[in-house]
């Protein structure tokens, strides 16, 4: 659903990063997750912002707002090998979805402390593979990694793919 609302606090630094960072960048941006008070209620949003230049100058930004709950929504319906899921992790291990909705917007280390591991890794755009256990899928698994730069972003966010290892002994099996 797409709402329009007037911008607030954008000359506000932290409250106007999706307007500032952009436009004192000269580059497109790609923010953390926050959240936001939009028709009387907080929300998570992820934001995504382009600035607009005119003879060379910065004459303002284009910015587009995904509301997290959408975007987990439509992420969870995706099942890997039947049994697995995908997560998307932002920049600074930040969750932006997750199987489990009360993770989203929480440091990915905040249940999932082996996770430590994969926040350089992320934070140089690196695809990268380790084994690990799902607390939301209570079994073993091996998460995969794969970088996602947005546009021409400069701080890439990553898909993680859990695959439990019953389905990816079985894949193998029925590969082999």
């Amino acid at each position: 659903k797409v709402t329009l609302e007037p911008l607030q606090d954008y000359e506000t630094p932290g409250k106007g990063d999706y307007y500032l960072l952009a436009r004192d960048s000269n580059s497109e941006q790609i923010l953390e997750p926050y959240a936001y008070e939009t028709g009387g209620k907080s929300v998570l949003f992820a934001s995504l912002a382009v600035p607009v230049f005119i003879d060379g100058k910065v004459a303002g930004v284009v910015g587009l707002d995904l509301s997290l709950d959408a975007l987990n929504n439509r992420l969870n319906q995706i099942k890997v090998f039947k049994t697995g899921n995908l997560a998307l992790i932002s920049n600074k291990g930040l969750w932006v979805t997750s199987a489990d909705p009360a993770n989203v917007g929480k440091s990915v280390l905040t249940n999932t402390p082996n996770m430590n591991q994969a926040l350089p890794q992320i934070a140089a755009g690196k695809s990268f593979s380790f084994a690990d256990f799902s607390p939301v899928l209570d079994t073993q698994v091996i998460r995969t990694f794969e970088p996602i730069l947005p546009g021409q972003t400069k701080t890439p966010w990553s898909i993680m793919a859990n695959l439990p290892l019953e389905a990816n002994v079985l894949f193998h099996t029925v590969m082999a």
